[in-house]
């Protein structure tokens, strides 16, 4: 879950980039896309030509394999966002380093609960561990002279990431931007 990034890199490709990975950081990320690549697969492509199999052979019910899979094809949509936007960054405009350092943070604690080491540096970042019932979060905030840019992930107690949650992780984020921006606009 605890990653070290390429600040400058990260910048520039607007996604996390990773400075170093151990063996089990790759072979998590190896079955982090096989289990999307595998979820896709059975949510889109099965129902998919299950119903054209259905409409060749003349079936007047093609609406129940697409009821029956919906759930899968949920997951399946879900998955493939998830690859898609794989610790990509957002970026926002702020007013200045300090005061982004100060209103991002102060944002953060609210919605986390969690208390924030406001320490200097480019970057921020927050954990919060997984429990049994609950999954783990990492929240980075890398400050780039007057942008912020800022990504969340959800990981179980083991560490592997979700593939169901960044869609609602993004949500999440677009939600604190929205909030900065509101903080900001009142200031100014």
């Amino acid at each position: 879950m605890r990653i070290n990034i390429d600040v400058d890199e990260s910048i520039r490709t607007e996604r996390l980039k990773v400075v170093h990975k151990d063996y089990f950081q790759k072979f998590e990320s190896v079955f982090y896309i096989f289990a999307s690549l595998l979820l896709i697969f059975i949510g889109l492509f099965f129902p998919t030509l299950m119903t054209f199999q259905g409409i060749t052979e003349g079936r007047d019910k093609i609406v129940v394999p697409l009821v029956i899979f919906s759930p899968f094809i949920l997951a399946g949509l879900l998955t493939l966002y998830a690859l898609i936007n794989d610790n990509r960054l957002r970026r926002f405009r702020g007013l200045d380093e300090k005061y982004n350092r100060e209103v991002v943070s102060k944002i953060l604690e609210q919605r986390f609960g969690i208390a924030i080491n406001k320490s200097g540096g480019r970057t921020m970042r927050i954990y919060k561990k997984a429990t049994c019932w609950k999954w783990g979060i990492r929240v980075i905030v890398i400050y780039d002279e007057r942008d912020v840019l800022i990504t969340v992930s959800r990981f179980n107690n083991r560490g592997t990431k979700s593939p169901f949650h960044p869609w609602f992780d993004d949500r999440k984020i677009k939600a604190i931007i929205n909030e900065f921006n509101e903080i900001k606009k009142n200031t100014a």
